[in-house]
């Protein structure tokens, strides 16, 4: 799944979902055209202008204005006389202009209900039709990213407000083209999420964090197991070294039955665990005699390796 491709599902998520109060709907249509609506003027009369690359986000405009005012948005096309439209025209490939009486009312719409932070409704409403124009958020499977990109002050002031309300506190940071609220913890965004009502993509959200959850601890053990087994491969390894040099020396014979069969084993079975070879002993015995037998097999070897050494160097002094 591609980043844009969980994003696209969240904004569709959030754009079919419905108001659950009148007052939350005129909310969420508030915030919305609050982050798309310019104000300009036309010659002697003042137009109001929608500007948005979201296909979500206009469509829930429009149907918002329509459920919740019996308004039906008709798209007419651009003439050469502006002054038709007490409508509703469409400007460039995304860009929509209100005029006249139809631009008042839009100016009224962007007004919030009165005292809409203390209903928990209201704040759900806003803060989803924030993000449905500014609001980003990546592939989970990938990263854990989401964010709100605001262009001016009283908007970052207030989005951050409503979210720590909540409990979700995110990390702000200013650049040239404005602000950003952003978080990378996976638990703040899967709040998030809910608090929207993207819950079909909050339950993918957890999805990801569980499957990262069970590859990261399968990678641990993996990790730890082969660990284990490359420090048993080397202990091995130099045990095979140090009975090979006594099974080559005089003291092969002299050595107690017990650690002849430990010696024997150790070669016959390279691989094998402590408690594997007590298991093949007779009698058997537990990893602590094993490791102790092993041990006085290494002394052996380390006092045999000693004296060669002393040989040595007495052989090189003779001469």
């Amino acid at each position: 799944m591609e980043q844009q491709d969980f994003q696209s599902k969240v904004l569709r998520e959030l754009m079919q979902q419905e108001p659950s109060s009148k007052k939350a709907a005129l909310s969420e249509l508030a915030a919305i055209l609050n982050c798309m609506v310019q104000v300009e003027r036309d010659g002697t009369e003042t137009a109001v202008v929608l500007r948005s690359q979201r296909p979500e986000a206009w469509n829930k405009c429009f149907t918002l204005i329509q459920k919740t005012f019996n308004i039906t948005v008709e798209l007419g096309s651009i003439g050469d006389d502006r002054k038709q439209a007490d409508g509703f025209l469409p400007g460039t490939e995304r860009t929509y202009a209100f005029y006249g009486e139809s631009a008042k009312r839009m100016m009224t719409l962007m007004q919030l209900p009165d005292r809409f932070e203390a209903d928990e409704k209201c704040v759900r409403g806003f803060l989803a039709g924030q993000f449905l124009c500014v609001g980003s958020i990546r592939d989970p499977q990938k990263e854990y990213y989401l964010s709100w990109e605001i262009l001016n002050e009283p908007q970052a002031q207030q989005i951050a407000r409503l979210l720590a309300n909540t409990g979700a506190v995110l990390r702000r940071t200013d650049h040239g083209r404005g602000h950003a609220l952003v978080t990378r913890d996976s638990g703040v965004i899967v709040d998030i999420l809910s608090l929207l009502g993207a819950h079909v993509c909050m339950m993918d959200m957890e999805n990801a964090r569980i499957m990262k959850q069970v590859r990261g601890r399968i990678n641990r053990k993996v990790n730890c197991e082969t660990a284990n087994i490359m420090k048993t491969v080397a202990a091995s390894q130099k045990q095979m070294e140090q009975i090979h040099m006594i099974r080559a020396s005089s003291i092969w014979e002299t050595l107690p039955e017990s650690l002849q069969q430990m010696a024997l084993l150790r070669e016959r079975y390279p691989e094998s665990s402590l408690q594997e070879l007590g298991a093949m002993l007779e009698p058997p015995v537990g990893k602590s005699g094993v490791n102790h037998r092993l041990r006085r097999l290494a002394a052996l070897a380390e006092e045999l390796q000693e004296r060669s050494t002393d040989s040595q160097e007495k052989e090189a002094a003779d001469l």
